[in-house]
C-alpha cells in the first residue's frame, strides 16, 4: 500500500515538473495608435500619428472641455461623417472639417484646431 501512494505521489511531482516546464503564453498587447481606437467611436489624439494621450466619444460635443486645442490627429471609427468645429456650440464662424469613416489603422494626422 505504501509503494502506491509514494508511486503516486512521484507521478503527480514528474507531471507538475514537466508541466512548469512548458512555455506559457504571452500576454496579449494592448492596440496602440490608432488600432486603440475601438470601432463605433471617434478618436483624437495629443500627439501627431495617433501619439499621445488618447480621448475617446461616440456621442456629440457641442465643447470639447479639456481637450480644447488639444487635438493634432484623429481616427473616425463611426459609421458616419464627423464635423469638427473650430468654435465651440457648431458655430460656423471659424471653420468646420469633415471626417468620412475609416477603417482600423487609418488616421487623420492634420492638426485639428
Amino acid at each position: 500500500m505504501r509503494r502506491r501512494v509514494a508511486a503516486r505521489g512521484l507521478a503527480a511531482i514528474t507531471v507538475g515538473a514537466l508541466l512548469s516546464l512548458l512555455p506559457t503564453g504571452a500576454p496579449a498587447q494592448a492596440a496602440s495608435g490608432s488600432y486603440a481606437c475601438p470601432k463605433g467611436y471617434f478618436c483624437g489624439w495629443s500627439g501627431e500619428n495617433a501619439t499621445g494621450t488618447m480621448m475617446k466619444t461616440k456621442t456629440d460635443m457641442p465643447t470639447m472641455g479639456s481637450w480644447d486645442n488639444r487635438i493634432r490627429s484623429s481616427a473616425n471609427r463611426t459609421s458616419v461623417v464627423v464635423s469638427l468645429y473650430n468654435e465651440p456650440a457648431y458655430s460656423l464662424t471659424g471653420y468646420a472639417e469633415d471626417d468620412g469613416p475609416m477603417n482600423p489603422g487609418e488616421i487623420n494626422a492634420r492638426s485639428v484646431r
